[in-house]
């Protein structure tokens, strides 16, 4: 084991990380970068050409090669996009094959996200040596990740252990510090900000008479209001959302995967409102997997969400078993161990054709 881990670091396995779209297809990489850096690899970052994935970058994979390919997504509604978008597609697979004979990986890792497709068709055309890993995060995987993994020598899933991947990279418990009032944090992600920011709007008022609220609105949505015991952000990098939700005594969240356990490795109470819009209704399929292990509350997004929002928030605060079952749960994150299963498996691909 010795020799293969001397003579990678002497040849720095390049290993190029594919993810876009979310937060949550692209936050989850930064661990595992920072995981397979330390083991001596060569770390590049692929990304969708967007505003959010560039800005998302920006803040928090200054210390990476960071690499953007446009592409395009098929939309599960009717679009007159929907007409362009094999065309679109086929572009970036050829611009998704430049970007590979650039950096010529050694290894691929697919997080998730529509970017992931072309980068896909094109590491099986133009760079059909480099090992393909991927990860699922949710308990229902979607078309690509059931596709990537279909070529993976290793895939992993958080809803096993040994194969959870989110967006800090070693976090533990720790009691938020003592004060006056109880904290609660609300944040929707990229995608469903908008109806959390509601809810808390309509119930602002008398959430801030017995608590501290803080609320991550997203670009451009803040809520305007200034009020004793209320702020709000636009959008903060995935150190500083860690840090926020460890300061917190509940939080308020959609239930995409990474953000549970994140919330879950904190052991922290939470509020999951599932996303109704997202493919396969994957966010209440998340959600529901704890629910009924008596982890967190499910509110859904209805006209009767923001009525009963401040009465499920008591509910939950006071609930002295939940407060148990987090306790006993064992979640953490396992980025060390998946950055050494790609640095052994590409190790010793580059000892064989030595």
């Amino acid at each position: 084991m010795r020799d293969i881990f001397a003579t990678a670091r002497r040849k720095k396995p390049t290993i190029l990380l594919v993810g876009g779209g979310t937060g949550g297809h692209i936050l989850p990489l930064l661990p595992l970068a920072d995981e397979l850096k330390s083991l001596g690899a060569t770390v590049e970052i692929l990304l969708g050409d967007s505003e959010l994935d560039r800005r998302i970058a920006e803040m928090n994979f200054s210390g990476f090669s960071t690499n953007f390919c446009r592409t395009e997504k098929i939309r599960r509604y009717f679009s007159v996009k929907n007409f362009l978008a094999p065309f679109q597609i086929f572009a970036a697979v050829w611009r998704a094959g430049r970007i590979l004979r650039k950096i010529r990986p050694d290894a691929i890792f697919f997080k998730g996200g529509f970017v992931g497709f072309p980068i896909l068709l094109a590491a099986r055309i133009f760079q059909r040596k480099s090992l393909i890993f991927s990860h699922e995060s949710d308990i229902s995987p979607g078309i690509l990740s059931c596709l990537a993994a279909k070529f993976s020598v290793a895939k992993f899933s958080n809803f096993e252990d040994g194969g959870r991947l989110f967006f800090s990279e070693k976090i533990a418990h720790s009691p938020p510090p003592r004060r006056d009032f109880l904290k609660i944090l609300i944040f929707g992600g990229s995608q469903g900000a908008e109806f959390l920011n509601e809810i808390a709007s309509k119930n602002l008022e008398r959430i801030c008479k017995k608590f501290r609220l803080e609320i991550i609105t997203g670009v451009g949505k803040k809520i305007g209001e200034k009020r004793e015991n209320f702020e709000e952000i636009e959008f903060c990098d995935a150190s500083k959302l860690a840090k926020k939700i460890r300061e917190s005594d509940l939080i308020v969240s959609r239930a995409g995967s990474n953000s549970i356990f994140e919330i879950l490795a904190a052991r922290k109470k939470s509020i999951l409102v599932p996303l109704p819009s997202v493919a396969r209704n994957h966010q209440f399929l998340n959600a529901k997997f704890f629910a009924d292990r008596g982890m967190c509350e499910i509110l859904e997004q209805n006209r009767e969400a923001s009525r009963k929002f401040l009465n499920l928030i008591e509910r939950t605060i006071a609930n002295k078993k939940m407060d148990e079952k987090i306790a006993k749960s064992a979640v953490k994150n396992d980025a060390d161990r998946i950055a050494r299963v790609i640095f052994e498996k590409t190790s010793s691909k580059i000892l064989k054709s030595d």
